[in-house]
């Protein structure tokens, strides 16, 4: 992709390092936060965060997370902003991967992250008559 857009925007993109990144948080370093805005990383991380928000959500919502997403990983979203507020639920399969987008595995089909949704909105809001 890295490539592609420096084959598009020669003047925008330098590719002089991109062989030595080996994580997510490097790239995001070097790459993203700069061309987003950021200073690094790590502001690009907070600012871009919605966790400092979940203390505050009045709307019900909910938070769905694979267990085993390799790349965003899964505390900050067991901290007690997401767990005591009560319009908040989190929901943690093991397994499901990165964004929860195509699974060969399970009972609920290939799109799973789907499945959630609707068996979570029907637990939480089948008793009630619309």
């Amino acid at each position: 992709m890295m490539l592609r857009k420096k084959e598009l925007y020669p003047r925008l993109y330098d590719l002089r390092d991109l062989e030595r990144i080996r994580t997510v948080r490097q790239f995001d370093e070097l790459y993203t936060a700069p061309h987003g805005g950021f200073s690094g990383a790590e502001d690009y991380y907070a600012k871009s965060s919605a966790l400092p928000l979940l203390a505050k959500t009045r709307v019900p919502t909910l938070i769905l997370h694979a267990r085993d997403d390799p790349l965003v990983p899964l505390a900050p979203f067991l901290r007690t902003e997401a767990s005591e507020n009560p319009n908040v639920l989190v929901v943690t399969p093991h397994h499901g991967g990165h964004v929860g987008f195509v699974s060969g595995e399970g009972n609920l089909g290939r799109f799973w992250a789907e499945a959630i949704v609707v068996k979570v909105c029907h637990i939480l809001w089948s008793p009630l008559a619309f």
